[in-house]
């Protein structure tokens, strides 16, 4: 019995230290590789947003931000299964020139607004079928039209 306590405890410990290791798993992403420049200067969002692109393609993986480098760059889409890791000394920089930045978390997005109109009307049109098929039903059972 004592035995098997000790296989289960080195076991667990086997699992928790495996899991906790820093070694990136899967597919990794260089962003480099991707055309970044990393001079703090160059807008590098395009570069990172192929990478992120790519991983999500794979089917996921890790987009390393190599370190040493300052990358420029403005809004980017992170996607699902991707992990984007910012290796010691890396650092990315919001871009200063704030046209870029088109949608806004705590603002009303113009893109968003047909998607709105849409859904306005859709549920217009189900409010009244609803009603239409209510009427029909009442007059079907000889109740009043509500």
């Amino acid at each position: 019995m004592k035995n098997q306590t000790i296989i289960s405890l080195l076991c667990c410990l086997l699992l928790f230290v495996t899991g906790c290791s820093t070694s990136h798993q899967g597919n990794t992403y260089d962003i480099m590789t991707y055309g970044a420049k990393g001079d703090g200067q160059t807008d590098d969002a395009a570069a990172i947003q192929r990478a992120i692109n790519a991983c999500s393609a794979a089917g996921g993986g890790t987009v390393i931000i190599p370190a040493g480098h300052t990358f420029l760059c403005g809004p980017l889409y992170l996607k699902s299964y991707v992990n984007l890791h910012l290796e010691p000394n890396s650092r990315l920089l919001a871009n200063p020139d704030e046209s870029i930045y088109t949608e806004s978390a705590f603002r009303e997005n113009p893109w968003r607004r047909n998607d709105v109109d849409q859904w306005k009307r859709l549920k217009t049109n189900i409010h009244y079928r609803y009603r239409r098929n209510r009427r029909k039903r009442n007059r079907l059972y000889g109740q009043r039209a509500g």
